[in-house]
């Protein structure tokens, strides 16, 4: 009997394990090894979308609702105030690489101003 009970004590602390710490355990590290990076771009600003040249040559667009970086960290998004439709400023973008399907690209995940 104490061994059939010491067996379902083992399988409740996993049971525990798998649902509370590995997810926690999990997030941390995805957190610190994010693969996100600046890149340098001149951005050309269009309406509604937004092109930049990075300068490896690839080409990103950003989407309305990139997030801003200002000189006191994120502070919002949407539109940055730096590219209305028809500027064209040297910034720096922060890109992340995706591949699915063994098509790549590179997601704009923020745009500094």
């Amino acid at each position: 009997m104490s061994g059939l009970r010491s067996r379902r004590l083992w399988f409740v602390w996993l049971a525990v394990f798998a649902a509370v710490v590995a997810p926690l355990v999990t997030y941390q590290v995805g957190q610190r090894n994010a693969q996100a990076k600046p890149e340098p771009a001149v951005c050309v600003a269009g309406d509604p979308i937004i092109s930049c040249q990075l300068d490896d040559g690839w080409t990103v667009g950003l989407s309305p609702d990139v997030l801003r970086n200002g000189s006191s960290g994120v502070d919002g998004e949407g539109r940055p105030a730096c590219l209305k439709p028809g500027d064209r400023i040297r910034t720096t973008v922060w890109v992340i690489p995706v591949e699915v399907d063994g098509m790549r690209w590179r997601h704009v995940l923020r745009v500094e101003c």
